[in-house]
């Protein structure tokens, strides 16, 4: 048995951490699609909130975030590449 491993439980995210997730990506982004308010209410790990308050504080784009909020759980994904745009084909 590995000494570094626990036998604790992830931590919950209270209604108020994800509540200041979403005052911070308000603060930065303005008024936030109703999808991306119901995505932040879903994500329920406390690591994955407090990781996506930083993101949110520090991304330049509302995109960054959103790339963070897809990934499992909300937290990074190692190594990081971002996500392909989506929407328009450059098929010929």
């Amino acid at each position: 048995m590995d000494f570094h491993q626990t036998q604790e439980r992830p931590r919950i995210a209270s209604d108020e951490d994800r509540q200041d997730l979403l005052q911070v990506l308000t603060m930065r982004f303005g008024t936030l699609p109703p999808e991306v308010a119901e995505a932040v209410r879903r994500v329920t790990d406390f690591e994955a909130v407090d990781h996506l308050i930083l993101v949110a504080a520090n991304a330049p784009s509302l995109d960054e975030v959103l790339e963070a909020l897809a990934t499992p759980g909300g937290l990074p994904l190692a190594p990081h590449h971002p996500a392909p745009k989506l929407g328009g084909s450059s098929h010929g």
